[in-house]
Formats: structure tokens, sequence, C-alpha cells
């Protein structure tokens, strides 16, 4: 665990005390780090180098992803994260991929993460509906790209998301609505396209 080694070398102790050390500062499953650098004896900056250093080796990026979230970006529309990561961690992936910096990212208006929007994180319906009260924005007027069922699809649509989209690279057909109420695509290349194609009269 890559939190488990830095707080271990920053420290000058064994893997298992900062692992007890962590756990009796906060719950790394639930909450942010944000408040608990110092109590953990270690920086935003070391977490990031150690992310950044990490991160290309662990996260896997998929090219269609990378490619509809540059092309949606350069034609207008706002982009905002939604996701069970904190923003730190987000921004750190981003820019594994190339699509943020430390402070920011272009391609996003807003990135925003878990327990930043709900004290629950990505697991109710309330989430969704505080993001969308964070960008502004009216249910119906928003696309929401996903990969789980039941934490995208299902609390999505719980809170008034009807346009839920789940890449199913296994599918022989460039996308199709199930019964579940899901737009599965093929890839995530069609998404740019797919999204003016809903949005016409």
């Amino acid at each position: 665990d890559l939190l488990v080694a830095l707080v271990a070398r920053a420290n000058h102790i064994e893997n298992a005390a900062a692992e007890a050390k962590i756990r009796a500062t906060f719950d790394p499953e639930t909450e942010t780090i944000g408040a608990h650098y110092s109590a953990l004896g270690i920086t935003p900056r070391q977490l990031w180098d150690a992310l950044i250093e990490w991160f290309p080796k662990q996260v896997v990026g998929f090219p269609d992803a990378v490619e509809s979230i540059k092309t949606l970006h350069a034609r207008g529309y706002r982009l905002f994260t939604c996701t069970t990561n904190s923003s730190f961690i987000c921004r750190a992936k981003l820019y594994a991929l190339g699509l943020a910096t430390h402070d920011r990212s272009p391609f996003f208006t807003g990135i925003h993460g878990g327990s930043e929007v709900h004290p629950q994180g990505k697991t109710t319906p309330e989430f969704f509906a505080n993001l969308l009260k964070r960008a502004n924005a009216k249910p119906t007027d928003v696309v929401h790209v996903g990969d789980s069922p039941e934490s995208d699809l299902a609390l999505a649509m719980q809170a008034g998301i009807t346009q839920v989209v789940l890449p199913r690279r296994s599918q022989t057909v460039e996308w199709v609505r199930e019964a579940d109420g899901g737009i599965y695509v093929r890839s995530l290349r069609i998404l740019p396209d797919l999204v003016l194609h809903r949005r016409k009269p």
C-alpha cells in the first residue's frame, strides 16, 4: 500500500506500525486524508510525488476515455469528475493520463471527490444530487459516464439522471439502451457524437 509505505519511510517505522498509525488517525476507506497529513508525518507534496510515480504503473487509462474527454471539452461541454476518490487523488490519476496538473485540469470544470461531495461518498443518490448542485445542472441536462450498474447507473437514476453511459467493450453494437435504463457503449469514442445525437430535438 502506497500510503503505508510513505508513512513508514517518513517516520522511520515498519509497515505494520505505519498501518496502525494510519488507522488510529483516520479511516482511509471512508475519509479523505486532507486534515491528517501532520499527524501522519507527511506532506501533501510527498504524497503527490509518490502518487504520480506509482499511478502510471498501476492505473490503466483507456485511450478512448482520454480522447473522449478532450473532444467533449473542445466542443464546449462542461465536465465534472464523479468519483469515490478525493479530488487530490483524482487530480493525480488525471495527471498520470496527461489530463491535469498538480492544481487543476484544463479539461474539467470541477474536480470533486467522494466525501467532499457527500459524507458517505459515492454510495447514495444524495451524492449525485449534491454534485448536480455544485455543477448548477438539472438531472435531465446531464450525461453521467460510469462503469458500475450498481454505484453509477442505479444511484444516478435515483437522483433523476436518466442518461447514464457505461462501457461494455464486449458488445457487438456501437450502443444500446438496456432494460435497466443504461446506455451501454462498445467504445467511449462514440460518446461525443452520442451526446449530440441524444440532445437533438
